[in-house]
């Protein structure tokens, strides 16, 4: 989580967060590492590591109980760092 939020702040292009967003850049490949709170329902959880897998891309379970955690399920519990910028 710190490596997005830095990202976020220096090159935002490189980073999506939000279900919309970081399922299109899964689903495009853009995806270097995939941030998911383990609060979601793990239906999505096991949808998303599987397309994630498909391209290389690694997925971590980012817990709730950290400070971290806590921002990224503010932030709709979705959050990748990305290869290549999409739009």
């Amino acid at each position: 989580m710190q490596a997005f939020f830095a990202k976020l702040a220096k090159n935002s292009d490189m980073v999506v967060y939000g279900r919309t967003q970081v399922e299109k850049a899964v689903n495009a490949g853009a995806v270097e590492i995939l941030l998911l709170s383990e609060d979601m329902d793990e239906t999505i959880i096991t949808k998303f590591e599987k397309i994630a897998e498909n391209f290389k891309s690694v997925t971590e379970i980012i817990s709730k109980d950290t400070r971290e955690g806590f921002q990224l399920s503010a932030m709709g519990g979705y959050a990748a760092i990305l290869r290549f910028p999409i739009n």
